[in-house]
């Protein structure tokens, strides 16, 4: 597995690594530059974790749908890979501190759930059906866990994860009894693993059936630290907590389909079918990346999506329609 990693390594490009930024509207392009230089940490990283923490705000009843039959959530399992010391953890927690003010407010913690056995998800969902958030600054500990139980044939928390990912439909039982049902238990996952603890759980991955491929994974670039001598602007602070704050407000509490015009779901199939053929590819000999590809053929949908509603924030819109401009 360590020679597969190598040969598929991406190179030091900065073309390669980074989101397309001419993708991101310019204010959350300023916002988010000035949020990570205030934290020293690559743009993409502090864009993938701010766009993990709205995604999981939308709710579990806000979705995109590309047929009758093919609806895509804005969850993610996001893991940033990076040293110890390169600043994972202070740009997770400032992110997802917004989420923890609303929780806050609301008197409850009910957004973010820290404890992740089974049993402690589900009493969770019943008191949120609308989303739930972990956050793990650590995530090798979860994921080895996770992994372990599945190889041992013990496989309730792989294949518990799998599903909160998919949003799949939770019966409890005890007893042999139904005593309990969640009908959408959508989960978001965002945290930090170094390296080399990264090539431990992706060799497990390989006797894995899916938790793993559901990740998507950012590569943490080195980059030269210094002692901070800023703090982000009152502005985009400001610009940020109302950004939040609206959407949780104005999530769903039953399903609302944004959906994608001609133009853009054109654009979304080609894209589909390209990665497609690269799959078939990569399955003869690299079963594993074929897994990653397959699962990540949706990202782009929750970019688009999330996108969407940022913008529709920022304009004061609440158009459904996602453009083929956002979905390029």
């Amino acid at each position: 597995m360590r020679d597969m990693l190598d040969e598929f390594q991406i190179e030091d490009d900065k073309e390669k690594l980074l989101f397309p930024q001419e993708a991101i509207p310019e204010y959350i392009l300023k916002v988010i530059t000035n949020v990570s230089s205030t934290f020293q940490v690559p743009f993409d990283v502090s864009f993938y974790v701010f766009m993990a923490t709205i995604g999981s705000l939308l709710g579990a009843f806000n979705k995109t749908k590309i047929t009758e039959t093919h609806l895509v959530s804005n969850n993610f399992y996001l893991g940033i890979v990076g040293n110890s010391g390169s600043g994972k953890s202070p740009i997770i927690k400032y992110l997802a501190g917004f989420i923890r003010k609303v929780d806050s407010e609301l008197n409850k913690q009910s957004l973010i759930a820290d404890d992740v056995t089974p049993e402690a998800l589900f009493k969770s969902f019943e008191i949120n059906t609308n989303g739930l958030l972990v956050i793990k600054e650590e995530l090798i500990t979860f994921l080895t866990e996770a992994l372990r139980t599945y190889n041992s044939g013990r496989s309730v928390a792989k294949e518990r994860l799998t599903q909160l990912y998919d949003g799949d439909l939770w019966k409890k039982e005890r007893a042999g009894e139904l005593y309990g049902t969640i009908e959408n238990p959508l989960l978001t996952i965002i945290g930090g693993l170094t390296p080399q603890r990264f090539i431990t759980v992706f060799n497990d991955s390989e006797k894995d059936s899916g938790l793993m491929q559901r990740f998507f994974f950012v590569n943490m670039k080195v980059i030269k630290r210094r002692y901070p001598t800023s703090t982000l602007d009152k502005e985009d602070a400001e610009f940020l907590e109302n950004l939040y704050q609206y959407t949780f407000h104005k999530r769903p509490t039953e399903l609302t389909l944004k959906t994608l015009t001609a133009d853009a779901k054109e654009c979304y199939l080609n894209w589909f079918n390209m990665i497609s053929e690269e799959i078939y590819i990569l399955e003869k000999d690299y079963n594993v990346f074929a897994g990653f590809l397959s699962k990540h053929r949706e990202y782009p949908v929750k970019f688009a999506s999330i996108l969407h509603h940022i913008d529709n924030f920022f304009h004061g819109r609440t158009d459904l329609d996602i453009n083929a401009d956002c979905m390029r």
